[in-house]
Order: structure tokens, then C-alpha cells, then sequence
């Protein structure tokens, strides 16, 4: 009994309520982690940023209850994309953040580039909401993990604008 209520507390304090995806603080905590691993074994992950953007829109126009539906189907298809060892969180409100393990820069992009079809696809299929979902995403190889994190931080801007520009 115990060990279950411990576990349960445990849960409840690192993934997000909602989506069931992992929360920002245990992202950090597994980003580091991964990071450090990654030096020692000399293995490569690639950090991915997800954004869906305007998504405030949905929830004004909508509802939360419909921007709540969008996000956990959101985290649904992200989990689709995750292979054993991988992991995906809630980084912020409409925002996710992926790790993808032990992966090349070509395994990566087309991983990546599927779920950006399926996301697409899904955002597509909602013709009555307009937001648009962005993402940006950078290796580990050569980079501290601030520069990681500022890659593909300045990779999401970037894809904001390729994706904004083309609305």
C-alpha cells in the first residue's frame, strides 16, 4: 500500500496532469542527465522544440475544454514518435520539448519530419481551429547543453517564421 501511494505521488510529480507527457522540471533533470551520459558513452540525442502556435486562439475562440482535447491528442501523437528510452514533455503550455536517443542527424530528421507530417495532418483534419504547429531541434554533437538548448530554440524561431510567413 505504501509503495503504491509513493509511486503514485511520484507520478503525479513529474508528468503533467493533462497530457501525460513528462513535466518541464523532470525534462530538465533527463535533458542533463542524457547530456552528461552522452560524454561519457559518446552517444548522440537530438533535442526537439514543439510549438503550436496561436493556440491561445483556440482556447479564446473555443473554449479550454477544446484547447485541453487538442493538447492531449497532441501528446498522443508525440508519444507515437517515441522509441523505448526517448522522451517527450509538456514545456510549457502549448509547447513540448522531445529527446530522441542514441540517433543520427539523418535518423533524427526523418523522425522528425514524420511526426511533423502527422502533426500537420491532425491540425489539418480541425478545419473550425487555426494554429499552426512549429518545431525546431538541434544534436548534441561538439555542443554544450546550452548551446543545444539555444539551437533549437533559435531552430523553433525559425521554423515560426518559415511556417508564419507562408499563412
Amino acid at each position: 500500500m505504501f509503495k503504491k501511494k509513493t509511486t503514485l505521488l511520484y507520478q503525479l510529480s513529474v508528468k503533467d496532469s493533462l497530457t501525460q507527457l513528462y513535466n518541464r522540471r523532470y525534462f530538465f533533470d533527463f535533458l542533463e542527465d542524457t547530456y552528461l551520459s552522452s560524454l561519457r558513452k559518446q552517444e548522440s540525442f537530438t533535442l526537439i522544440f514543439l510549438d503550436l502556435n496561436a493556440f491561445k486562439l483556440v482556447n479564446d475562440t473555443h473554449g479550454h475544454q477544446e484547447g485541453d482535447r487538442v493538447l492531449v491528442s497532441i501528446g498522443k501523437i508525440i508519444n507515437r514518435h517515441l522509441t523505448p528510452g526517448d522522451l517527450a514533455a509538456r514545456y510549457g503550455g502549448d509547447e513540448f520539448a522531445l529527446v530522441f536517443l542514441k540517433v543520427n542527424q539523418d535518423e533524427a530528421r526523418q523522425r522528425i519530419d514524420q511526426l511533423a507530417d502527422e502533426l500537420n495532418h491532425y491540425t489539418d483534419s480541425l478545419n473550425h481551429l487555426d494554429f499552426y504547429v512549429s518545431l525546431g531541434s538541434s544534436d548534441n554533437q561538439g555542443k554544450n547543453l546550452k548551446t543545444i538548448l539555444d539551437t533549437a530554440d533559435k531552430s523553433l524561431a525559425s521554423d515560426k517564421a518559415r511556417v508564419h510567413n507562408k499563412q
